[in-house]
Order: structure tokens, then sequence, then C-alpha cells
């Protein structure tokens, strides 16, 4: 089980709900950040059966995409690994689990390009580097 996926979204909803379909791994803890504030008001529509609990914050302003990571990551302190995926991608089946079967202290990106829509950080390496750069 993944202990949680961060997945921050501006725009393009519709992809957004592509991505939660495919989802087929479990997950305790799926949060979409909102910085566009509309996809409360669009709703889930239907039960994400992977995930245990699902939070949506939604935003007044865009944070940006590196600050929507730290807040993932500062919202799940105890975790030691985080998960991030972007709105606009798509799990492959079993490529969820894949990813949650890398190593607890690496970075590990994903094989397509670009490799930061899909990733986890370990908080070796949060404790060694520090948070994301919010100027990205």
């Amino acid at each position: 089980m993944l202990p949680n996926l961060i997945v921050p979204v501006l725009n393009r909803y519709d992809l957004l709900n592509r991505m939660l379909d495919s989802l087929d791994y479990p997950i305790r803890d799926l949060l979409i950040i909102d910085n566009g504030d509309f996809f409360r008001s669009a709703g889930l529509g239907r039960e994400l059966p992977t995930v245990e609990n699902v939070r949506i914050l939604a935003l007044p302003s865009n944070l940006g995409v590196a600050a929507s990571w730290n807040l993932g990551i500062k919202l799940f302190p105890h975790d030691s690994r985080w998960f991030f995926a972007s709105n606009d991608m798509w799990f492959k089946p079993g490529g969820l689990q894949s990813l949650s079967e890398a190593p607890e202290g690496a970075l590990t990106l994903s094989d397509a390009f670009p490799h930061f829509h899909t990733f986890a950080v370990g908080e070796a390496i949060v404790r060694a580097v520090g948070l994301f750069d919010e100027r990205y």
C-alpha cells in the first residue's frame, strides 16, 4: 500500500479524472491540491475503491507545483516516503505498484519523460537536501 499520493492540479480536471481512474494499487491517503479551486465543486463523482482517504485542498490561488509538493510532505510528516503524480498523466496497469517497490531512501523518477510527472522521495533525501525550491 502507498502511504500517500500527492497530486497538484491547476486545470484540465478531465485529465485528473483519467488519472484517478487509472489507480489500481491501494493508497492510504490521496491528497489533491486544487490550485484552481474548481475540483471540489466538480466533485469526484464516483468511489475510488483503491483509496482509503481522499483529501481535497481547494486553494484560493495557485501555490505552484513545488510549493504544492512541499505542502504534501508537510501534511504527512510521519511518512517515510512521499509519492507524487501530475494530474495530466495516468498509470499503466501495475505502474503504481512498481513505484511503491522503489527503495525507500531514494529519489525514484518515472521512466517516461517528463520524469517529474510521477516520482517518489524518501525522507533521507528530504533530510539531506531539504524541501523543493518553490521558485521552480
